[in-house]
């Protein structure tokens, strides 16, 4: 039961991370001026949203199939965001929220997983 509340949340937030890229590519491809100002301000996330969300995704899948690699797949998405909220000043407690949950719920479901 834990490993399938783990799973629904790796997949949730694969959603979440898709349309936050989604929406990054839609806003510099309507717009190539404020593609500028865009980069200027979130260098960083421009970077690591692409890769937050590929990596989401994998680790939904490789949950799914109940392997380890997917706990490991797990550390990077978490790194980025970590490195996301470091860099850009971002202390609020939502942006650290995500990866400390992801850490604790991958911890959690550690011995269920081949």
């Amino acid at each position: 039961m834990r490993l399938r509340f783990v799973t629904g949340f790796y997949l949730l937030t694969s959603i979440s991370a898709t349309a936050r890229a989604v929406r990054l590519v839609q806003t510099v491809v309507s717009d190539p001026g404020e593609m500028r100002a865009l980069v200027a301000e979130n260098a960083v996330s421009i970077l690591t949203t692409p890769l937050t969300a590929a990596s989401m995704w994998i680790t939904w899948r490789l949950l799914r199939q109940r392997r380890r690699l997917g706990a490991v797949v797990a550390a990077v998405p978490f790194l980025n965001m970590l490195v996301d909220a470091i860099l850009l000043g971002a202390t609020e407690s939502y942006n650290l929220l995500v990866p400390a949950l992801s850490v604790l719920f991958i911890a959690s479901v550690w011995k269920e997983l081949e």
